[in-house]
């Protein structure tokens, strides 16, 4: 159990093909997850690329493996998972995943 953990949805996008110049993408996965939102710190922000820093940013904790490109639900808004660390050989195994939304007024 994580501290303040709450029940988010996570969208995991499939995989995406070409076809005749058109990018298209297999059906997403949905899942529902436990984690606890916290706002990110200064040295966590440079985690993210330069151009996303200004967007309402986010880490997760959660016992649940996330991957970059999967979109959290916020609220009402997705955001997306920019980086993920692995904490699970430590003594509360879990993940800390870094969350960047949609746009500067995302929360």
């Amino acid at each position: 159990m994580i501290l303040g953990e709450q029940t988010y949805t996570v969208t995991r996008p499939g995989p995406r093909s070409v076809v005749d110049g058109e990018v298209s993408y297999d059906s997403a996965e949905e899942l529902s997850i436990k984690g606890s939102l916290q706002p990110v710190k200064g040295a966590e922000l440079m985690m993210l690329e330069e151009g996303e820093r200004s967007r309402a940013s986010h880490k997760l904790y959660t016992t649940t493996e996330l991957v970059i490109g999967d979109l959290v639900g916020v609220g009402e808004k997705q955001h997306r998972v920019m980086a993920v660390l692995d904490y699970t050989g430590h003594v509360l195994q879990h993940y800390k995943a870094i969350l960047a939304g949609p746009g500067e007024d995302s929360l």
